[in-house]
């Protein structure tokens, strides 16, 4: 993806860098982590408490334009705040950081955030065998992390985001909540320097930052990864479901962040599920999602969906890691091109049955792409949670040989899963496309108990 000119200064390259020898210790020696067995399983994390606690690092903040960059979606209050150009991050130890605004006017601050939930890291799942590894940590950095925080004493909320596009090209914003909901008035991208990155990733980890660093820079090759399914579980009991319901004829759905992202969608709008699919209606074309973070209706993206339009059966099962205590859920839906959409969560089994459909993606189960990956968005209560205690649970697009696919290529970005009420019951999965801009299928199949 191309950066558009301008995007960031020199001082701010002029700052990272003098910000990254402040990390340096006498003598201009970088700081190791302990380093781990080969394939990437982590050893125990090092106690981050063990760092130097006073140093800051001062961030140069490019601030969005004052109307808000076109293409914006969301609320946001013009002229857009301007003055909030440095960001200061002081370390308190632990991977926890005061966070405060060095250069502009009066703005919210935070006394204490912990970084490390932003930062990849290796999943019990798929610990000791490489190409999970590599699969794991690409997903987790390139899929955006963004956790809102609440102002002490202030209606205001500040949110951080590690955004999808490269590692260390990370987004700041405030916004006030009004009788209609959260409204943005400042928004900026910082670069969060490589030498703390690979601090934290060293300590988290338990293994080198360098032998993952060229993996994680940018959007790698993800087509054609060998995915060794009987690595990441076994399979315990199956149940094969012959035919899926594909709701082509129904209306499509709209979520609230599709409703934001509607103006995003640049080929015909569809009104039924399987408008999207249809032959003659590909590619289906939307805004780019472009650096340093914004949708360029200019440079568009396209997919072929056509793919979608054809499931050909789903399996049930229940399955088992050595690396958690609990049998857990998978479910597969096979295509007829070969693909195979593979998705389990601990989850799965309890969720509740619903007499109608989810209001929006909050009431569903949402799962990203890749082993473990983080939920997009959440609030700083939610992501300790999530970082807190692992969870076996993974979503993926394989072809026929078992290699993994880029759902990026294939037009999709998450799935969303409810549990239909009613004797029989169903399985419900909306597919939802790139950059959550559309809910590209649904599908529905039998409910199986665990």
């Amino acid at each position: 993806m191309t950066r558009p000119a301008g995007a960031f200064s020199v001082a701010a390259v002029s700052l990272a860098v003098t910000s990254l020898l402040l990390l340096l210790p006498a003598g201009g020696q970088s700081r190791q982590g302990a380093a781990g067995p080969a394939g990437g399983a982590p050893a125990a994390p090092a106690p981050l408490d063990s760092a130097p606690p006073a140093v800051a690092l001062d961030l140069e903040v490019k601030p969005d334009v004052p109307s808000g960059y076109p293409g914006r979606v969301g609320r946001f209050e013009t002229p857009l705040r301007q003055d909030l150009t440095l960001l200061r991050l002081t370390r308190l130890g632990g991977g926890r950081y005061a966070l405060s605004f060095a250069r502009g006017g009066e703005a919210p601050a935070l006394a204490e955030v912990d970084l490390r939930p932003f930062i990849a890291r290796v999943p019990r799942l798929a610990q000791g065998e490489p190409a999970l590894v590599r699969l794991a940590l690409i997903q987790r950095e390139l899929n955006r992390n963004q956790v809102r925080y609440a102002v002490p004493g202030k209606p205001d909320s500040l949110f951080l985001a590690n955004n999808c596009l490269k590692r260390g090209l990370w987004e700041i914003g405030l916004d006030r909540r009004d009788e209609k909901g959260q409204l943005t008035y400042f928004h900026g991208w910082f670069t969060f320097p490589e030498g703390e990155y690979a601090r934290l990733f060293e300590e988290i980890n338990g293994t080198p930052f360098a032998a993952h660093a060229a993996t994680l820079t940018g959007y790698p090759v993800l087509d054609g990864i060998p995915v060794p399914l009987a690595a990441l579980r076994s399979i315990a009991a199956e149940s094969r479901i012959p035919s899926i319901a594909t709701h082509a004829d129904e209306p499509v759905d709209r979520f609230s962040e599709q409703a934001r992202k509607a103006k995003l969608v640049l080929s015909a709008v569809a009104r039924t599920y399987g408008d999207w699919s249809a032959r003659d209606r590909q590619p289906v074309t939307t805004a780019k999602f472009n650096e340093p973070g914004f949708y360029d209706p200019a440079d568009p993206v396209r997919f072929d969906l056509a793919w979608l339009a054809s499931p050909a059966e789903a399996t049930w099962r229940r399955v088992k890691s050595a690396k958690f205590a609990d049998p857990f859920t998978e479910v597969e839906i096979r295509f007829a091109n070969g693909y195979r959409l593979l998705l389990a969560d601990d989850r799965l089994a309890g969720l509740a049955a619903r007499s109608g459909k989810p209001a929006d993606d909050g009431d569903a189960l949402r799962l990203t792409f890749g082993i473990e990956t983080p939920d997009i968005y959440a609030a700083a209560e939610e992501r300790a949670r999530e970082f807190a205690a692992e969870r076996p649970s993974y979503l993926l697009l394989l072809d026929g040989k078992g290699n993994n696919v880029d759902n990026h290529h294939a037009g999709l970005d998450r799935v969303y899963l409810w549990r239909e009420a009613g004797d029989a019951g169903r399985l419900h999965l909306y597919l939802v496309s790139y950059e959550r801009i559309l809910l590209a299928a649904h599908y529905s199949l039998p409910w199986q108990s665990p």
